[in-house]
């Protein structure tokens, strides 16, 4: 299956995406960054290029990034530079739009919520974007967040969702895709499943819940010999079998891991947090 590392970039262009430069305004300076907008397309990725690209289609909007829903993704704009996507908010909001194939009721594809996790991730690092990894409801927190949050300044769309729909399919997927993010921030990749050369495999990885005493069950997939748990920051924690018998005991340093072996015939865990609990502890299964 795909796995998802961390994006690499070249004058602004990141390696491995499709380049296709577009309409653009000024520098984009770090300082002013407060996050990126994943917006929805109304269609899919071929029409939305020509609309971005110059050309007899050209509109002259545009955003940094576009998705495919097969992970296809175009560049439009460098990083550093504006994007023509929402109005007063340009100045400050990388920018990725996202097929839909016409209906924004259309959730994303796996695909596309590993991709913006990975522009994500990319876009707040402290040489493009230095904003926190979350969700924002706001113009005026960092994070992820949505065209319609602005308001008329922002051109008074309901994107990344349908009018008035209940659901907010996309608007909801934010949580999923700051999770990947901060997988990729604190791993080096998102892999839902992998086989390295060293016959590892990697399933996908998964937050503890936050919080003093936090608790959280870990449910193992078939033939895991080990799992990994990673801290991004000093962290502790007690991972004892489901029926309540201690295993070990953890102390996580900053960007650390540790590797605690699955007793034979034992199928789930229990982590138990025995620090503050504000901090990301994120746990991984290999075979």
């Amino acid at each position: 299956m795909e796995v998802y590392k961390k994006l690499t970039v070249k004058n602004g262009w990141v390696d491995g995406f499709t380049h296709h430069p577009g309409f653009h305004g000024g520098p984009l300076p770090t300082s002013a960054v407060m996050g990126l907008i994943s917006h929805t397309m109304e269609g899919n990725l071929p029409h939305t290029d020509e609309l971005f690209t110059p050309g007899p289609q050209g509109n002259g909007n545009s955003a940094h990034f576009g998705t495919a829903q097969d992970g296809t993704v175009i560049q439009w704009v460098p990083l550093g530079m504006v994007a023509e996507h929402a109005i007063a908010a340009n100045p400050h909001w990388y920018a990725v739009e996202n097929a839909d194939d016409g209906d924004p009721n259309n959730p994303y594809t796996d695909a596309q919520l590993s991709r913006i996790a990975q522009i994500l991730e990319l876009t707040s690092r402290p040489e493009y974007g230095r904003f926190t990894i979350q969700v924002t409801d706001s113009p005026d927190k960092e994070g992820l967040g949505m065209h319609n949050m602005g308001g008329a300044a922002w051109g008074g769309h309901s994107c990344p969702d349908a009018a008035k729909h209940p659901n907010h399919t996309r608007s909801q997927a934010r949580a999923e895709i700051v999770r990947r993010a901060k997988i990729i921030r604190e791993q080096g990749q998102y892999a839902t499943l992998l086989t390295l050369a060293s016959t590892t495999i990697l399933e996908d990885s998964m937050l503890l819940n936050k919080g003093q005493d936090a608790i959280t069950p870990i449910a193992l997939p078939d033939g895991i010999k080990t799992l990994r748990f990673f801290s991004n920051q000093p962290a502790q924690l007690a991972v004892d079998t489901r029926d309540g018998h201690p295993v070990t005991k953890l102390d996580l340093n900053n960007a650390s891991a540790q590797v605690v072996t699955v007793p034979p015939a034992i199928h789930a865990f229990v982590a138990h947090r025995l620090d503050g609990g504000s901090n990301d502890i994120s746990v991984a299964f290999s075979a």
